[in-house]
C-alpha cells in the first residue's frame, strides 16, 4: 500500500530516513527519477543512506510506470520519492491513483 508520495530533490536523506520511514511505517522506498536510476555512483550512495530493514527500488519514470501493477500487490507499506516536479506531473498524470503529495525541499 502506498503510505506516502513525496516531493524532494534530495530524494533520501535524514528526515526521510529518520521521521517519515519511522512514523509511517515504511517497508519500502521507491525513488522514481531518471537522473538518480541511470546513475551507478548515486544508486550506490542511496543505497548506503537507506535504513538497513527498508527496501529500495531507484526506477525511471518509464520503468515505475511498468511496474505499477506490481507495486499494488506488494503487502508492505511503501513511499514513494520523486525529485523533480515533471517526473512527478508525468506519473501523476498516468497513475491517477495519487491522492496527496508531501513537499519537501524544491530548489
Amino acid at each position: 500500500m502506498i503510505k506516502l508520495v513525496r516531493l524532494d530533490h534530495r530524494l533520501l536523506h535524514g528526515q526521510v530516513v529518520f521521521a517519515w520511514v519511522q512514523s509511517m511505517g515504511i517497508q519500502r522506498i521507491i525513488i522514481i527519477d531518471d537522473a538518480a536510476a541511470t546513475d551507478d555512483l548515486k544508486k550506490t550512495a542511496l543505497n548506503l543512506t537507506k535504513p538497513p530493514n527498508v527496501r529500495l527500488n531507484i526506477f525511471t519514470l518509464e520503468t515505475a510506470l511498468a511496474k505499477m501493477p506490481k507495486v499494488e500487490e506488494l503487502q508492505e507499506n511503501i513511499m514513494l520519492i520523486f525529485g523533480n516536479t515533471r517526473t512527478m506531473r508525468q506519473f501523476c498524470e498516468t497513475y491517477q491513483k495519487i491522492e496527496s503529495i508531501n513537499y519537501g525541499g524544491l530548489p
